[in-house]
C-alpha cells in the first residue's frame, strides 16, 4: 500500500480559522451525490472536525484518468490509516468550482466540462466519501499557503494530503509540493504524491 511521507517542522502559525467559503458539501456513496440536507450554498464548513482523512485539493473538472489516480491513492493511503473507531480514514475532496482563472484572470478561464453535481457523482465513483465545493472568493485566494494548512487542519484533521507533483496552492500559487509536505508535516499530517500522468 502506498503511505505518507512525514516532513518535520515546528508548530502552526497561530492564524485562526479560515473565514467561511461557499462551499456545498456532498457525500458521495454509490455513484450518487446527495447534498447535504442543511439549507443553502452559502454556508461555513463544520466547526467540529470528522475522524481524521485523506483529503485531495484541486478542480477535478471531467474527473479525468489523472484525478482518478489520486482518489484511488486517497483511498489506499486511507485504508492503511485507522480513524478512532478503527474504521478507515475517509476520503475528502476539496474542488474548486468554478475554477479559479475565473477570477484570477477570467479571459483564460477554461470552460467547465461538468457541473460540480456531476463532478461529485463521477468523484464518489471512483473512491470519494465526501467532495467539499469551495467557491474561489478574493478571501479564498488571497491566502497564504500556510494559512490555507492551518485551516484544513483545523477543520479536517487530515492524515494526509494526496496531490500530484506539480500541485499549487495559496495566494499566486506560492506553495508547491515542497511547501505543502513541511507544513503539514508540521501539523501532523503526511504526503503522498501521485506521479503525473499523460492524459489525452
Amino acid at each position: 500500500a502506498w503511505g505518507c511521507s512525514r516532513a518535520s517542522g515546528g508548530g502552526g502559525s497561530g492564524v485562526g480559522p479560515w473565514p467561511p467559503a461557499r462551499h456545498r458539501d456532498y457525500r458521495v456513496r454509490g455513484g450518487s451525490a446527495h447534498p447535504d440536507s442543511r439549507p443553502g450554498g452559502a454556508l461555513p464548513l463544520p466547526p467540529v472536525r470528522p475522524p481524521r482523512c485523506v483529503i485531495s485539493v484541486g478542480n477535478f473538472d471531467g474527473v479525468h484518468l489523472g484525478h482518478a489516480a489520486l482518489v484511488a491513492r486517497a483511498r489506499e493511503v486511507a485504508q492503511a490509516h485507522n480513524a478512532p473507531n478503527n474504521t478507515p480514514a475517509g476520503v475528502v475532496i476539496l474542488a474548486f468550482d468554478p475554477h479559479p482563472k475565473t477570477r484570477l484572470r477570467p479571459g483564460e478561464a477554461p470552460a467547465p466540462l461538468t457541473t460540480f453535481e456531476q463532478r461529485a457523482a463521477l468523484l464518489g465513483r471512483v473512491g470519494a466519501d465526501t467532495v467539499h465545493r469551495l467557491e474561489p472568493t478574493d478571501e479564498l485566494l488571497g491566502l497564504a499557503p500556510e494559512a490555507f494548512v492551518d485551516w484544513v487542519a483545523e477543520r479536517f484533521d487530515p492524515c494526509c494530503f494526496v496531490e500530484g507533483p506539480d500541485f499549487h496552492f495559496g495566494q499566486g500559487r506560492a506553495g508547491n509540493i515542497d511547501n505543502l509536505s513541511a507544513l503539514g508535516g508540521a501539523r501532523g499530517s503526511g504526503v503522498s504524491i501521485v506521479p503525473a500522468m499523460a492524459v489525452a
